[in-house]
């Protein structure tokens, strides 16, 4: 379930320092998401922030044909990822008998776009122009 992770001296050197900038980073992905949000508007279902304030680590979207919308991306070289292929009462450390047919749907069509504090505007445009092209085709 968990590890015991250490850092070697060097990593810890990086990390202090980008830890100076964590709050421009987590602005950064936030102002990423908004646009987001706003260029794909209801074409699929985007993140929902319900309480607290989201530093979206991942911008991960649901969609019901998500592996030919992925392979569309990626023909198009537009890197995206599945980080969460099955839902957590069906991993090895966590297995629990039962269905959970929101959770076991969810895995089925969530697709995390890129996302980076330092995308620009125009990569996510990119991003959206190829999302709702790929809708409008289907």
């Amino acid at each position: 379930l968990g590890y015991n992770a250490k850092l070697c001296e060097m990593y810890a050197a990086i990390a202090r320092v980008q830890l100076r900038m964590l709050d421009g980073f987590n602005e950064g992905r936030r102002k990423n998401a908004t646009l987001y949000d706003k260029l794909l508007g209801d074409a699929v279902v985007t993140p929902r922030v319900h309480w607290g304030t989201h530093v979206y680590h991942q911008y991960v979207i649901r969609h019901p044909d998500r592996d030919a919308l992925r392979a569309h991306l990626e023909g198009r070289g537009i890197s995206c990822g599945i980080h969460y292929p099955g839902p957590l009462h069906q991993q090895p450390c966590l297995e629990v008998p039962g269905s959970f047919p929101v959770a076991e749907g969810y895995a089925k069509d969530i697709l995390s776009l890129p996302m980076s504090a330092v995308h620009t505007a125009k990569e996510i445009e990119r991003v959206c122009a190829e999302v709702l092209a790929f809708l409008k085709d289907a």
